[in-house]
């Protein structure tokens, strides 16, 4: 899967080395790499004002990246398989994933992001 950031500056790929790779559109550098799923990933997502990216793999999980840090600030469980797409809305707020176990979630992205005080230390 291929998503371009908001300022179309980045592209992101899902592999099935379970990574999501963010790449400079410019050099053709890849500038992060993004590791913690536990199956291939499938779909990804940026959020509207760029701080965010959620990628979704075939084992049902999605996680959610802040793409400043790298670091995963919560992975959203709820699906049963594969999540085949993502999409934020347009102001953010809410993330949308449609899954093979024949659902569609909506996910509040504000409660999910935020940082809890033990990692704020």
């Amino acid at each position: 899967c291929v998503q371009w950031h908001a300022n179309c500056n980045y592209i992101a790929t899902g592999s099935s080395d379970k990574t999501v790779r963010l790449w400079d559109v410019q050099s053709g550098e890849c500038v992060r790499v993004f590791v913690g799923h536990r199956g291939m990933v499938l779909s990804l997502s940026m959020s509207p004002d760029g701080r965010y990216m959620a990628s979704g793999d075939e084992d049902g999980t999605i996680m959610m990246w802040d793409l400043s840090s790298g670091r995963c600030v919560t992975p959203l469980v709820g699906h049963t398989s594969c999540v085949w797409s993502l999409a934020f809305s347009s102001e953010g707020s809410i993330l949308a994933s449609g899954s093979a176990d024949c659902t569609v979630k909506l996910w509040d992205v504000n409660t999910s992001t935020k940082v809890s005080r033990t990692d704020e230390k």
